[in-house]
């Protein structure tokens, strides 16, 4: 672990909570530097002071990803703060909610398109020619259980995540021989901001804290547990893995239920 010291590490999503508590996992881990983007800057209010507290130098950045520019723009800033990037963690996303695939509206399509797979695109595209100039590097992607199986109501989010770690495979192979990894983590269902706007009921979400029957470890993931997984795959632990979908989910996916369950 004592490498990742040599490594400047970029996080998008970096305002909500899988991001957040990501970038101060890394900072704690020995990061050289953090830099911390989102498309709100308020988003990020704080997470400099957090991450530096650390004793890791820390920059924010602002950046739209849902465009090929804003991308390329968001790439362009991190390598001008320290002329290189060695490690990306993307956990900037968007997820609608639940619509029947009859009634699925272009724009909603479109959006998920652009944001879970065009900028995984256009980022890893970007970094991936930074990091083969620099000497290697390691993409790491947010993707989810929706790569195992599909969801009602989740048609547009469960052919993104299907297809970024297609994605993610095909980059792998390609990037390997310039030293750079690329892995995907997939998370189930995360106690994070953004999941408990679903929960209308506060007790509701106090049950599903204490007892998750979906998975058999009996409990939701924190972001502490998606962080550790990038944690991982970012350090010279993981040097031998590539291509690889780390499937974090309490054990929910390694289970068929019955009606007797």
């Amino acid at each position: 672990m004592a490498q990742m010291a040599e490594r400047v590490v970029l996080v998008t999503g970096a305002g909500g909570g899988i991001g957040r508590v990501t970038a101060a996992a890394l900072a704690a881990a020995g990061a050289k530097a953090v830099l911390v983007a989102d498309v709100s800057a308020d988003a990020l209010a704080g997470l400099v002071d957090d991450v530096e507290a650390a004793g890791v130098p820390a920059t924010a950045l602002v950046a739209d990803l849902r465009t090929p520019a804003g991308c390329a723009g968001l790439v362009d800033a991190a390598l001008a703060v320290h002329d290189r990037v060695d490690v990306l963690v993307s956990t900037a996303a968007v997820a609608h909610p639940r619509v029947p695939f009859l009634e699925v509206p272009d724009e909603l399509w479109e959006t998920e398109v652009a944001m879970n797979l065009g900028a995984s695109f256009h980022l890893g595209r970007g970094l991936g020619r930074a990091m083969a100039r620099t000497g290697g590097g390691c993409l790491l992607y947010t993707g989810s259980i929706a790569t195992l199986g599909a969801g009602r109501g989740m048609a547009a989010y469960t052919a993104t995540k299907s297809g970024l770690l297609g994605l993610v495979r095909a980059m792998a192979i390609e990037l390997a021989p310039h030293g750079v990894r690329v892995n995907l983590v997939s998370p189930g269902a995360v106690d994070t901001p953004r999941y408990r706007m679903r929960i209308t009921d506060p007790a509701e979400l106090e049950r599903l804290r204490a007892h998750f029957a979906p998975a058999p470890l009996d409990r939701m993931a924190t972001p502490e547990d998606v962080a550790g997984a990038f944690v991982y795959l970012a350090s010279p632990a993981a040097g031998y893995i590539t291509g690889h979908n780390l499937v974090v989910d309490g054990g929910t996916s390694a289970q068929v239920r019955t009606p007797h369950d």
